[in-house]
């Protein structure tokens, strides 16, 4: 199958490039000029849970060098996928570019010329007020023409969109080494596009760039399709939720998360793992009711576990009770399953422990994940959408898939 895909690669590009104008010529511009249209469609991006279990050597662990572990759930960002055929079509003008597409292929030019106010001038508004402010000696448009003539631009095969935002994926070659470079376009309120030279911090933008960043991502190899949620984990969704509100105007390309959820005190087929995790919650309880921290930290991870006992030895009594009366309090009321993540919404839920994740250790044994350690994935689910909906007479009803 490579084989075949490649072959065919060769004789596109023969026939582009190099055909007269006889009838297979004629033919051939003809393949061309459609092939200069991207394919668009529909993908699903796995949510990556970055964890407070850290990975590597015992060494690696105690000099604080070692990655933490990253869980690809079955939590699904839904996003519009663009395909590019290969070579440099951004350098050709064709009336069928998108405003997005426009804006990469003048950011190019710029880049490549240096031309500072024409890099000014395709800047988000946000950036470029932040450009005008900056102190004296600081130069961020020096900045990115010295790291744009750091690498050599190969190929754009992929762009994503999503809320209001447009990702190219450029593949490049920075010495003998091959890598990927996201270019982060917002759109506008005219329409148009500006390039980010910060990148974003919303809650959308962090689930696309940690999937990206992974070895499932589109950045694995140019030569493998990236791993994408499959279609059966689609279709156990029934539930969705927008992570961008917009009050004063719709969102460009509204991307969803589509979960899989159930309530506890009706959960069907979920039955198994709903028990499983009450009786985990419970043994917790009881361990917590004894002060008994060791116990209590057997169902934590290593790291949690070790961070919450060095915690409660150093306080006081009192903030020791106020812990163990928080624990005990906790009653879970909804759970969503995102495969190697169970993500658990309890009452009181605006207590700090209100929303808990639960993963499982080597051994099966499920453990309460990140306790204390704060990742770009509490935006999903302890804010936002998800989180207001938590709080309906019925929790999560509004974002039912009907």
């Amino acid at each position: 199958m490579q084989r075949s895909e490649s072959a065919g690669r060769q004789l596109r590009s023969s026939l582009c490039h190099g055909s007269k104008l006889n009838m297979i010529g004629v033919l051939a511009l003809f393949m061309c000029s459609l092939e200069a249209f991207p394919q668009e469609h529909v993908v699903f991006v796995p949510l990556i849970l970055t964890t407070d279990t850290v990975l590597g050597s015992k060494s690696e662990r105690a000099s604080a060098k070692a990655p933490p572990e990253k869980l690809q759930t079955t939590a699904c960002l839904q996003v519009s996928e663009r395909l590019y055929p290969e070579g440099r079509w951004w350098t050709v003008p064709h009336s069928q570019h998108s405003p997005q597409e426009r804006a990469f292929a003048t950011l190019m030019l710029a880049l490549s010329q240096k031309d500072r106010s024409a890099l000014l001038g395709l800047l988000d508004q946000n950036d470029a007020h932040g450009i005008s402010k900056q102190k004296p000696g600081s130069d961020e448009l020096g900045l990115a023409f010295q790291q744009f003539q750091s690498f050599d631009l190969v190929a754009v095969l992929r762009a994503y969109e999503f809320d209001d935002m447009a990702v190219f994926l450029a593949t490049i070659n920075i010495g003998h080494k091959v890598s990927y470079l996201p270019f982060v376009f917002a759109r506008q309120e005219d329409g148009s596009f500006g390039f980010l030279l910060h990148w974003e911090n919303r809650a959308t933008y962090q689930i696309f760039i940690d999937w990206m960043a992974v070895a499932w991502g589109p950045t694995a190899t140019a030569a493998t399709t990236p791993n994408y949620c499959g279609m059966d984990t689609i279709k156990r969704a029934n539930y969705r939720a927008p992570l961008q509100q917009m009050a004063t105007k719709p969102v460009w390309h509204l991307s969803e998360l589509l979960l899989s959820g159930f309530p506890v005190n009706a959960p069907g087929d979920h039955a198994a793992i709903a028990k499983e995790i009450l009786g985990t919650m419970e043994k917790m309880k009881a361990a917590m009711v004894t002060q008994n921290l060791d116990e209590f930290a057997r169902y934590m991870t290593p790291q949690g576990g070790e961070s919450l006992k060095k915690g409660l030895v150093s306080t006081d009594q009192a903030a020791r009770d106020a812990f163990k009366t928080a624990i005990g309090d906790l009653t879970a009321f909804f759970i969503f399953d995102a495969g190697s993540v169970m993500v658990v919404y309890n009452k009181p839920l605006s207590a700090y422990y209100g929303v808990m994740y639960f993963t499982r250790r080597s051994d099966g044994q499920l453990v309460w994940t990140n306790a204390s350690h704060i990742t770009p994935e509490d935006d999903v689910f302890k804010r936002g959408a998800l989180y207001k909906a938590a709080s309906l007479p019925v929790p999560f009803s509004s974002l039912a898939i009907k």
